[in-house]
């Protein structure tokens, strides 16, 4: 089962223009029974008494890494991301148009594109021309984003998007960049 669900994933690359990262994670838990499989077969060698004792400790071990993951999750804040958003809430309407990347401060506000999420795999599996059909509306100013939030995702758009970002939008942090006035 695992080698068939390994060889499909392959066969599906081919198929798939831009295979998101989660793609990967299908065979995880058929590899995750095996595991278990394997572990239980180990534990069961050992003689009775030792058994149960070994069996606990490898639970409690195994227990340890979601569990520090889960203490730096609860502790890491969300505070940076609350006042920025607060500063798109409080410098745009509802109706104003937000190019976001991948940041997600443009939630509530229409896109300036018609995809939302300008991750990689999105931007692989959009053709040359949808791009320059984009970028020539947003150069001829058929496009007014009223805020930018230049991430990585935006930047990687090229250098024709980032002279329109440079010559018609003001940021503060490097992050938000909001229209100036004409």
């Amino acid at each position: 089962m695992l080698a068939c669900t390994v060889v499909g994933l392959f066969v599906g690359v081919l198929a798939v223009p831009a295979a998101h990262r989660q793609y990967y994670l299908m065979p995880l838990p058929i590899i995750c029974l095996f595991a278990a499989d394997g572990l239980l077969s180990l534990i069961e060698r050992i003689r009775r008494p030792a058994r149960f004792w070994l069996a606990g400790i490898a639970t409690i071990g195994l227990a340890v890494l979601p569990i520090i993951a889960f203490v730096d999750a609860y502790q890491d804040g969300n505070g940076l991301q609350l006042a920025r958003l607060r500063t798109v809430f409080q410098r745009t309407q509802p109706a104003d148009l937000v190019m976001d990347g991948w940041e997600g401060l443009g939630v509530f506000r229409p896109h300036a594109f018609f995809y939302f999420f300008l991750h990689e795999e999105t931007r692989a599996m959009l053709p040359a021309s949808q791009w320059d059909g984009y970028l020539d509306a947003l150069e001829a100013g058929r496009i007014r984003p009223a805020l930018i939030v230049l991430d990585e995702n935006l930047r990687a758009l090229g250098p024709r998007f980032l002279a329109v970002v440079e010559a018609r939008y003001a940021t503060r942090d490097g992050l938000l960049y909001f229209a100036r006035e004409p």
